[in-house]
């Protein structure tokens, strides 16, 4: 795992494909309530290999985890 897409506003892991980097397409995935962006990496790994997978961290804390809305 590298995290070479700094750029991205948000905390967030970025998994490169194995080859071809530039002309891969990319997934980005959003974790539940209360979780983070390590959360759906186990789900990743299944993912085929020559795609870019970028789980982004919901910007509002919430028990220990984050969130991307408030509920009240």
């Amino acid at each position: 795992m590298s995290d070479t897409h700094a750029d991205v506003p948000l905390e967030h892991v970025h998994v490169a494909p194995d080859a071809d980097p530039a002309n891969a397409p990319a997934v980005f995935v959003l974790h539940g309530r209360g979780a983070d962006e390590e959360d759906l990496l186990p789900v990743a790994r299944h993912l085929p290999d020559d795609l870019h997978v970028v789980s982004l961290r919901a910007p509002d804390p919430l028990q220990g985890g984050y969130t991307w809305y408030e509920l009240d």
